[in-house]
């Protein structure tokens, strides 16, 4: 299983990122969208949560 390394955006087009390595339930209030980065270095989008 590779490693990855998640950071979550507050804004879909990830200008304004929060938290990196948080867990979902320790990020404040508001809609963020989780991307992971994948093996060449870019961020992938998942669903907002």
């Amino acid at each position: 299983m590779e490693d990855y390394i998640y950071k979550w955006y507050r804004n879909p087009d990830y200008s304004n990122q929060f938290g990196e390595g948080l867990r979902q339930d320790s990020l404040p209030a508001g809609t963020y969208y989780l991307t992971v980065e994948d093996s060449l270095g870019c961020y992938e989008p998942q669903n907002p949560i």
